[in-house]
Order: structure tokens, then C-alpha cells, then sequence
């Protein structure tokens, strides 16, 4: 269950991966192309391989303020809100290959970072890698006069609070606070698996260290705050968007899942735990 907390993330929420075309038979040998057509274009690539291949892909918004890369749409019954621009990625996938480890999905992600470049679409990113969780993270995008100049994700920023034991909720809330304290961005807590986190538990603390290593410790370290509880815990991961027309950054949390296809052939999302 996921709780939001502003009317704007439903908007956001729903943007990534809004329109998917296979232009190849999933039976075919050879790769499958995707063609991802997205206000996020990339946020959309990391949603489609972190449900078929179940590894934790987040991603992080640039700061858009180039009134080229937004677009005004018009929520029902609320006021009219700013989204990126947007545009299409090409991706191909391995039809058939089992990728149980992130090189696999690194190497998918990279060509399609390629077609996203090729594109002409607004900012640019990297690739990381830590602790078996993949992040695409901004290095670029344009400024208020069209120019390219290179950015820093929040989440890069170095950020220290003393011991907390608390929910997971809490922790996160506590997390987006420091934060905002030390990016000078506003850092908001979006939407949440609310109700796995409210029930975990976790005891973290951060001495400057980047916000995206606290986040990922976070990560690793929560478990149930009733100890009797045998369900294992999900993975998570994140997208962090930025809303252009209030000027701040909404931090949003999901469980992992996989698409797996039943003995019926139909096909359900699992739960990717720890």
C-alpha cells in the first residue's frame, strides 16, 4: 500500500512508463525493442527492466527550469502543474537471457542512456552502482536560458545526524530534512509503501556521508518492528522528481517487484525480497 502525500505525485507517480511499443515478437531470438515514450524518459526505462529482471533501479531527477523541457497539464480537479517535456528512449532487451545481477541490466541501461542522448532529449545522466542496487542519477541539463550546465542530484550532497531508532517512515522523513538542510533544495517525503514502513524499524546515523549511501543503508538495515514477523522484507528503490512549478524535490519509494509468468501463462508482479 503506498500513501501520498501531495495531489501533484499521483501525476508524477503515474508519468513514468506511459506508453511501451514491443516492435518484436517476445518469442523472436533476436532482441526485443522497446521504445519508451515518457515525460521522464529514462525514469520509464529503469520502471521496465526493474520488473522483468527484479533488481532495485532508481532514479533522480535534474532540476528542469528551461521552459523548452516543461510542459503545463492540467490535473482533474486541481490546478494545472508543470512536467518535463519528455521524449522517447529505444531500448533492446536480451529476449530470452536470464540477467540475475546488475551488469546485465548496467549494459542494457547504458545503450538505452545512449538512444536517450541520440534523442536530443533535455539533460543527461550516469550510471552507478552500489550494493547490488543500480541508480541513474542527473549530470546535466539546460538553465533558465537554454544553456547546458552540469547539475548535482540532492542526493549527492554529504549529510550527518546522530543515532535515530525509529520507523522506517520516520527515518525518511529525517533523511529528506538533512537533507534539505545541507543542499539548500527543498526535500520532500512523496509517496511511500506506507504501511510496510510505518511497521519496520530501523537505528541509522550518517557522518558525511552522500545522502544516496544513507539511503541505500537504510535500505539494508530496516526489518520488522515485531519480531515475530516471518514475511521478508522487501527491496526498495526510488524516484526522486522534481516539480519545476514549486521549485522542490519529492522523494518517492516503492517495493521491487518481477513479473513472473504462471503456469497458466499468465503473468503477476512478486514481491523482489531481501
Amino acid at each position: 500500500m503506498s500513501r501520498q502525500h501531495n495531489g501533484l505525485l499521483d501525476c508524477f507517480a503515474r508519468a513514468a512508463c506511459i506508453a511501451l511499443v514491443l516492435s518484436v515478437p517476445a518469442s523472436s531470438q533476436t532482441p526485443t525493442s522497446v521504445n519508451v515514450t515518457d515525460p521522464r524518459p529514462m525514469a520509464g526505462v529503469a520502471d521496465l527492466l526493474e520488473r522483468r529482471y527484479g533488481i532495485p533501479i532508481s532514479y533522480e531527477d535534474p532540476a528542469y527550469m528551461y521552459p523548452g523541457d516543461l510542459v503545463g497539464r492540467v490535473q482533474p480537479n486541481g490546478p494545472a502543474i508543470l512536467l518535463p517535456k519528455g521524449g522517447s528512449v529505444a531500448v533492446s532487451i536480451p529476449t530470452g537471457a536470464q540477467i540475475g545481477a546488475p551488469d546485465g541490466v548496467v549494459a542494457i541501461l547504458q545503450a538505452a542512456l545512449t538512444s536517450y542522448r541520440q534523442a536530443g532529449n533535455s539533460g543527461d545522466f550516469k550510471l552507478l552502482q552500489n550494493d547490488g542496487a543500480i541508480l541513474v542519477v542527473p549530470t546535466s541539463v539546460r538553465d533558465l536560458d537554454g544553456v547546458t550546465t552540469p547539475v548535482q542530484s540532492p542526493l549527492d550532497v554529504p549529510i550527518s545526524f546522530p543515532q535515530t531508532v525509529g520507523n522506517g517512515v520516520d527515518v525518511v522523513a529525517g533523511i529528506c530534512q538533512a537533507v534539505t538542510r545541507a543542499s539548500g533544495s527543498s526535500v520532500l517525503v512523496g509517496s511511500l509503501p506506507f504501511q510496510s514502513l510505518a511497521t519496520q524499524t530501523v537505528t541509522l546515523s550518517a557522518s558525511n556521508e552522500t545522502a544516496r549511501n544513507v539511503m541505500l543503508r537504510l535500505f539494508a538495515a530496516l526489518n520488522w518492528a515485531d519480531s515475530r514477523t516471518i514475511t521478508p522484507v522487501s527491496k526498495l528503490s526510488w524516484r526522486l522528481l522534481y516539480d519545476a512549478a514549486a521549485h522542490k524535490y519529492y522523494l518517492n519509494l516503492h517495493a521491487v517487484v518481477v513479473e513472473k509468468r504462471g503456469p497458466t501463462g499468465k503473468t503477476s508482479l512478486v514481491p523482489v525480497t531481501r
